[in-house]
């Protein structure tokens, strides 16, 4: 199995390039006091042959982008700031699908050739994550990374 320990330390690398100000975390439960923020953390995986007889693992990626805690004082505001950090984050990731950022300046070698694709998002919705204090408002995106994989022969 190939090493791809650093693959939600790109996606973390990458949205804080995209988003001025905010903080990534390569993890699901997790708090700042400052918003926008994001969360990461990997789903479901899927393993394939190419016709080069070479493995393949084709891995989902979830990111949170969370742009306000519910709270008794909220107002809603923040939901109008989710539709331009959607737009920013299309681009992003349609720019780069080999994760590249400011810190990470080449494409991880691990990666296929076609690299990391934005399946879809949930549009705003409210997240209940153990460990943090408030229920989360924001937008969860899913993407599916390829990557390569030994195979036995």
């Amino acid at each position: 199995m190939s090493d791809h320990s650093d693959l939600l330390d790109r996606f973390c690398k990458l949205q804080e390039d995209t988003i001025a100000g905010c903080v990534a975390f390569p993890r699901e439960s997790a708090y700042a006091a400052d918003f926008p923020y994001w969360t990461n953390y990997l789903g479901p995986a899927v393993f394939e042959i190419d016709g080069d007889e070479q493995g393949i693992e084709i891995r989902t990626v979830n990111s949170r982008l969370i742009v306000a805690h519910f709270t008794e004082s909220y107002d809603g505001e923040p939901e109008a700031a989710l539709y331009g950090y959607i737009s920013l984050w299309h681009a992003a990731i349609a720019d780069t699908q080999q994760l590249i950022s400011t810190t990470y300046t080449t494409a991880p070698t691990y990666l296929h050739a076609l690299g990391v694709w934005l399946v879809g998002d949930g549009g705003l919705d409210y997240f209940l994550t153990p460990g943090v204090p408030h229920v989360q408002i924001g937008i969860e995106f899913t993407h599916e990374a390829r990557m390569f994989e030994a195979v036995n022969t």
